[in-house]
């Protein structure tokens, strides 16, 4: 491959701040070292980058005032952020916990509330049939002797099978 037209690659570009400051491995130095001594061009960049860097130097740096760190601090809590963020993202939570509890301790008294009255309250339809039990075994002889209810009545109106009214 000829010697100029060897170029670095987009990878070896990001890398190339890192080689110079000598942060890259070893395997990946010597690949972008092996390129520097072959092509021109890539000799170029590096001379390019190391210029910029030494022109920046010769830059005065601007100093931040000295109240930029309060200012900063005051609007970040102005904004509800910084050193309250969390206490105000773990009161949010908080309060999205406690509407949850309460919702599930509503629809728990409720099922409750409920029960009771189903239990307590409201008619059993089996203790009627407990208690009229006998009726219900001999159903079927009542029904061949009178046909219907009303001769079961006529015959418990009768003072023969009424004792009690005597």
């Amino acid at each position: 491959m000829a010697e100029s037209t060897l170029r670095l690659s987009p990878e070896d570009r990001e890398n190339l701040v890192a080689y110079l400051d000598g942060e890259l491995s070893t395997e990946a130095s010597r690949a972008i070292a092996t390129k520097l001594t072959q092509s021109v061009a890539a000799r170029r960049d590096v001379e390019t980058l190391l210029a910029t860097w030494e022109a920046l130097d010769q830059l005065e740096r601007p100093r931040a005032p000295e109240d930029f760190a309060s200012r900063t601090r005051t609007e970040i809590e102005h904004e509800g952020g910084g050193l309250n963020h969390g206490l105000t993202v773990a009161t949010s939570w908080g309060r999205r916990a406690l509407r949850v509890a309460v919702g599930v301790s509503v629809v728990l008294v409720t099922m409750l509330v409920g029960w009771g009255v189903t239990k307590f309250v409201w008619p059993d339809p089996t203790a009627r049939l407990a208690r009229q039990l006998s009726v219900a075994e001999h159903l079927d002889e009542y029904r061949a002797i009178g046909g219907d209810f009303d001769f079961l009545r006529q015959l418990d109106e009768s003072p023969e099978f009424n004792q009690t009214r005597e």
